[in-house]
């Protein structure tokens, strides 16, 4: 099963039991990316199946306020990551710094 199928089945779920399901969680981790030169200009991305399961699931259904469960660290690349995962509107109240 892909995916996106999950999320899918997910949202029909939801969908047809609206008041059934009250949280959905996704535990994992993300992973910062950087592409570029060795010791030059680096790009920062980051990504992983889980968060962007959370991800396109709150695109779905934005009612669902789907939660992230992790640990990240305590500097400044974690405190963006966590940052960005709040402006995709995902729930980071269960991630653990």
């Amino acid at each position: 099963m892909t995916w996106t199928t999950l999320l899918l089945r997910i949202y029909a779920k939801a969908h047809k039991e609206r008041n059934s399901i009250k949280k959905v969680g996704f535990l994992g981790e993300c992973m910062i990316e950087l592409s570029g030169q060795s010791f030059g200009k680096m790009n920062q991305s980051y990504g992983d199946d889980t968060l962007n399961s959370a991800i396109y699931l709150n695109r779905l259904q934005p009612n669902l306020n789907p939660y992230y469960l992790t640990s990240v660290g305590s500097d400044s690349l974690s405190e963006k990551l966590v940052r960005l995962w709040e402006e995709e509107g995902i729930n980071t109240s269960s991630v653990l710094v």
